[in-house]
């Protein structure tokens, strides 16, 4: 699930592997660009590593694996800011987040500095506020680069419907407006940023069989703090559309998905292991010894499950995988019908966004003889 501690976790591993599906294989130099949806590569391959077109701009990266440079270029595949950042994350609303050696800060469309600062960390801007770390201790600036709340948080996320995750030094979660007030206590171990009016969270109970260990159980609270759903599901995704995959035990004792809407009526009772949320009016769903499909609002298929793996919907189309880490050209993309609109050619693929996609092409080279680490669903791989 996610959570705070997982999401911190997470940014740093996509500064050090950017879209790296996984963190033991790497894609050789020059195998990364740009395709349209016809599947043809309009920029690139040339780069080492990309992330989606956001805003109009990608941020890409040349040189060798673990050490290039990271650059911006234009749907032209003109450099706009040339590389030469340890990293560099997508443009968001006007600001995009740099690495320089082990400093972060934003800069504009042109490649200039715009607050002349740099911070341990910074997240993304949003609602008109980032939050940056200053001595060890994150608070939050407002688009002049002023600090308008003050570094005192052990970690936060940045600001979603209004509120903002924090941490404190002993690792409990809260939320803050923007003034800066806490209005809801610090008293989740383990939470997400609001979507939709309410926000992830969990809490604790002793397990019947567990000799005092604890279990963690998820529910939703408003911005009061109230639980609107009360915390007894195994797991949660954020409400998307309306609705919210919840996970439970059935009378078998095996763990299934159900989607509930805001006021916890089932909407979707499928016989799924577990689902993701719904965009563009589908949500992936996996079936045990099946693989993964799609689902309307009723919970028909509308494409069975058959997929190795899948991605959400996004400009009218999904990403597909049909072979395991080791097939080569295992990546596609299915329109809402289910038609094979770019045949599986690609070793990874990232969402279209603003017409565009992500793809690298060949196989990817292991990093070690460890044992493979094959995600179990998408969304621990899905690093665009």
């Amino acid at each position: 699930m996610c959570n705070l501690r997982v999401l911190i976790i997470v940014v740093f591993i996509l500064i050090i592997i950017g879209c790296n599906p996984d963190a033991e294989y790497y894609p050789k130099p020059g195998h990364c660009g740009f395709i349209d949806k016809t599947g043809t590569f309009v920029i690139g391959p040339k780069f080492n590593n990309a992330l989606p077109f956001q805003e109009g701009l990608a941020s890409v990266c040349v040189g060798l694996f673990g050490s290039g440079k990271w650059g911006f270029i234009d749907k032209t595949g003109q450099y706009v800011v040339k590389p030469k950042y340890n990293y560099a994350r997508s443009f968001y609303n006007g600001y995009a987040v740099v690495q320089k050696g082990s400093k972060f800060g934003f800069i504009d469309k042109t490649g200039k500095n715009v607050f002349n600062k740099w911070f341990q960390y910074a997240g993304y801007f949003s609602e008109g506020l980032a939050p940056v770390y200053i001595n060890d201790k994150c608070g939050f600036i407002n688009d002049r680069g002023d600090v308008v709340i003050q570094q005192q948080y052990r970690s936060a996320d940045s600001f979603s419907d209004g509120l903002a995750l924090v941490m404190d030094a002993h690792n409990m979660i809260g939320y803050i407006d923007k003034s800066g007030k806490l209005v809801i206590p610090k008293k989740f171990g383990y939470a997400d940023s609001f979507s939709e009016g309410l926000a992830r969270v969990a809490k604790y109970e002793k397990a019947s069989n567990s000799n005092g260990l604890l279990n963690e159980k998820w529910g939703f609270i408003n911005k009061t703090g109230e639980f609107i759903i009360s915390p007894k599901y195994n797991g949660v995704e954020r409400f998307s559309e309306g609705l919210a995959a919840v996970r439970i035990f059935n009378e078998k004792g095996s763990e299934i998905c159900r989607y509930i809407d805001k006021n916890e009526n089932i909407v979707i009772d499928q016989q799924i292991s577990f689902g993701g949320n719904f965009s563009e009016d589908l949500a992936w769903g996996y079936v045990r010894g099946k693989g993964f499909g799609y689902f309307d609002y009723k919970g028909n298929w509308i494409i069975s499950p058959q997929f190795f793996e899948v991605k959400d919907f996004h400009d009218g189309l999904a990403a597909i995988n049909i072979g395991s880490i080791d097939t080569v050209g295992r990546w596609g993309f299915v329109d809402k019908q289910g038609t094979v609109i770019i045949k599986p050619q690609f070793g990874y693929v990232s969402d279209f966004q603003e017409g565009l996609a992500v793809a690298i092409t060949g196989s990817w080279k292991k990093r070690s003889d460890m044992d493979r680490c094959i995600p179990v669903t998408h969304k621990t791989l899905t690093l665009f």
